[in-house]
C-alpha cells in the first residue's frame, strides 16, 4: 500500500513566487509527498457585473467576480512551480 500525502497550497501563495516556493519547501520537509495548487478562468466560472455579488470580509464588501479575477494564476507561473516541485520528488497536480 502507498501513502500519499498533499499539501494543499491552493492560492495562499498570492500570486508571488518566492512565497509559493517556499510553501513547497515547507511541504517537502514536513514529509509531503505532493502539492495540490487551484487554477481557474474566473470568466469560466462567475459571472461580472452586478449580479455577481459580494462577500462581506473584514468590514468590507468585495465584489466576487473581482477577487478571484484577482486570484487568476497564469499558466506559466503554475509551470515553473510543477517543475520546482518535481525537482524536489513531489508529485504536483493543480
Amino acid at each position: 500500500m502507498t501513502i500519499i500525502i498533499t499539501a494543499e497550497i491552493g492560492i495562499n501563495h498570492n500570486g508571488d513566487m518566492s512565497i509559493c516556493k517556499k510553501l513547497i519547501d515547507v511541504a517537502s520537509e514536513a514529509g509531503c509527498s505532493s502539492v495540490k495548487f487551484q487554477n481557474f478562468e474566473t470568466d469560466d466560472v462567475y459571472i461580472n457585473g452586478p449580479k455577481a455579488g459580494l462577500y462581506k470580509l473584514l468590514g468590507k464588501s468585495i465584489e466576487i467576480y473581482e477577487l478571484h479575477k484577482s486570484m487568476e494564476i497564469e499558466i506559466d507561473f503554475l509551470s515553473e512551480m510543477k517543475s520546482y516541485s518535481e525537482d524536489k520528488g513531489m508529485y504536483f497536480f493543480s
